[in-house]
């Protein structure tokens, strides 16, 4: 009673507000209010059925982006698979078609195989080379991809250029070799779709989709990734892994014929922002004169070693939730670097920042609820 007494005199932000302070108090609670340690978050709704908890919800959603969602999600007990969702309901927070695609993805029978550097099959079933005509009308794979959906890839839009655009989709293959006993799945490519917005000079809004001929059926070597819906950095604790088929070499004249994966950390943006711009005093970069943006992310190899390269662009720079995921969660595209191998991070488009347009091309029939 108290409570919505309380509310009665406060404005919608201010009742916001309440909510947020009361759910937190209530999160960490909770497990001592049913007299167990070992019960957390899953049991609000039980609190709420039993009145120990006020109901309803708060009465405006709160955004995909706000730190209240990771502020819940870090009381989750790493154990328990229904903590996030049921953080999710909680702040009446409707969920995003990428989110419920994703779910979707992490109830196919996919087991994960852990392999060395070279990429073993069925390893990232998601990752998909795209295929150029040459000179000689022969085809040949310069970029990589994303399966996100049944119909669509998500590449780079620099891998989509007008003077030269990709003619096919290689899937479930790791080697782009032919001969091996193993037969890929190709695709035809039904329709290139660029952000308006991509500009070739500063490089920025590098992103496109790919509308394939036919739909593509899910099996153990082909299947789609989830797309990162925070817009925060991953900590440094995370690892990420990005996969190509690019230049393994200083000079980018060797390139692979196998995929391969290597490992990343990220660079928060203001970091690799100032890393950027003091470069640029030196050595004059178009792309890099008004810094990064808030579309862009950047990881590196702290030893200088590792990188992704010429032939990786349009790929995914990823990462396993934990250790049994069996599918990653893409949080940026392979998009541009000033070399390959060095102290100065790669340049990647940040997936999240791109949702909206994203869903309304892939799910433009599905809402969020």
């Amino acid at each position: 009673m108290l409570i919505f007494g309380i509310f009665e005199q406060v404005d919608s932000t201010m009742k916001s507000f309440v909510w947020i302070v009361l759910l937190v108090d209530f999160v960490l609670t909770a497990p001592y209010i049913n007299g167990n340690q070992n019960n957390n978050v899953n049991t609000i709704e039980e609190l709420i059925q039993v009145g120990k908890i006020p109901f309803p919800p708060p009465p405006s959603s709160l955004p995909h982006n706000s730190s209240f969602i990771p502020l819940l999600a870090r009381l989750c007990d790493g154990q328990n698979p229904n903590c996030l969702q049921n953080v999710e309901w909680i702040v009446s927070v409707p969920k995003r078609p990428a989110q419920k695609a994703c779910e979707l993805y992490l109830k196919a029978p996919v087991d994960r195989i852990l392999g060395g550097r070279p990429v073993e099959l069925g390893e990232f079933p998601w990752m998909a080379a795209l295929g150029y005509l040459n000179d000689q009308y022969n085809v040949e794979f310069n970029c990589g991809g994303t399966v996100i959906s049944e119909l669509y890839v998500m590449t780079a839009a620099h891998c989509t250029a007008l003077a030269r655009p990709p003619v096919v989709v290689r899937l479930g293959k790791t080697s782009l070799i032919d001969g091996d006993g193993i037969r890929p799945t190709n695709h035809a490519i039904n329709d290139i779709i660029r952000h308006p917005s991509y500009s070739s000079i500063t490089k920025r809004n590098d992103i496109a989709l790919l509308r394939l001929g036919r739909r593509i059926y899910f099996t153990r070597e082909i299947s789609p990734a989830c797309l990162q819906t925070d817009l925060s950095d991953i900590t440094a604790e995370m690892k990420l892994l990005v996969t190509g088929w690019g230049s393994t070499s200083f000079d980018r004249e060797i390139r692979s014929n196998v995929l391969l994966k290597t490992q990343l950390t990220s660079m928060p943006l203001p970091e690799c922002n100032q890393t950027f711009l003091n470069y640029n005093v030196l050595a004059y970069q178009a792309a890099l004169q008004d810094g990064i943006s808030q579309g862009q992310y950047c990881a590196y190899d702290p030893t200088g070693r590792n990188d992704s390269c010429q032939g990786d662009s349009g790929g995914p720079l990823q990462y396993f939730p934990t250790s049994n995921s069996s599918v990653s969660t893409v949080v940026g595209i392979v998009s541009y670097g000033l070399s390959c191998g060095t102290a100065l991070p790669g340049i990647y488009t940040r997936v999240a920042f791109y949702l909206d347009w994203i869903e309304s091309i892939v799910w433009p029939n599905t809402k969020r609820t």
